[in-house]
Order: C-alpha cells, then structure tokens, then sequence
C-alpha cells in the first residue's frame, strides 16, 4: 500500500484523537473548578466553559439515566455525592457527563394520586 492510500485513514484517525485529546484537556479544567467547590451551580460551570446544558424532557432525561445507571462508575458516584454537590467530569461512551444531586428525596409510598399524577406528567 502506498501512503496516498492510507492517508485519507491516517487523517480520520488524526481527528479522532484530536477531539479525544481536546475532550480530555477541557474535562481536565472542569475537574480543577469542580475541585475548587464541588457546589458550583451547573449553570455557572456551563457559561465558564461554553457549554451547552439541555434541558430535555421527563421521558429522555428517565431513559439517559437508566443507560448511565448501568454503569458502575456512575451508579458509584451519584452515592458518593452529597446534596447540591456536583461530581468531577466522568467519562461514558458517548462523552463526558457530570452530575448535580439537587435534592435527596425520601422514599415513600406514594398514593394512588400521586402515581397517577406522575404516570401522566410523563
């Protein structure tokens, strides 16, 4: 094979661990704010940054959590984390997400009402 062959691979290749390196500098500066104080408001960090925060309905937001539930780094995180703390970046398959425990609620029996009301809202 020659080089003129290769070389539309090499260059695909040569982005791809660009954006990889890239992702990874910008997740190393966020890690060193969230450092600072773990309570930053995501708001705050996304403007910092320039990042986009996505609001997004019940129903996706529900769907993103299972997928990132299964996985063991995130699942441990979200335990250690403390309300109003922010974790450090962590990195999944499709990139980088950190997490914000808002509130902590208490678990409960919810009556039938409340089932119903939260079935519907979704």
């Amino acid at each position: 094979m020659s080089l003129d062959e290769v070389r539309p691979q090499l260059l695909v290749n040569a982005k791809a661990n660009k954006g990889e390196s890239d992702a990874n500098a910008i997740s190393d500066k966020i890690s060193a704010v969230i450092r600072k104080s773990n309570k930053i408001a995501l708001d705050d960090l996304a403007k910092q940054f320039n990042l986009k925060l996505a609001e997004k309905p019940l129903r996706l937001v529900l769907r993103a959590v299972t997928l990132l539930w299964q996985r063991p780094a995130v699942k441990d995180e979200l335990f250690r984390l403390q309300q109003g703390q922010v974790s450090m970046p962590l990195k999944t398959d499709r990139g980088y997400v950190v997490l914000s425990l808002k509130t902590i609620i208490p678990p409960h029996a919810g009556t039938l009402e409340e089932e119903r009301n939260k079935v519907a809202a979704i």
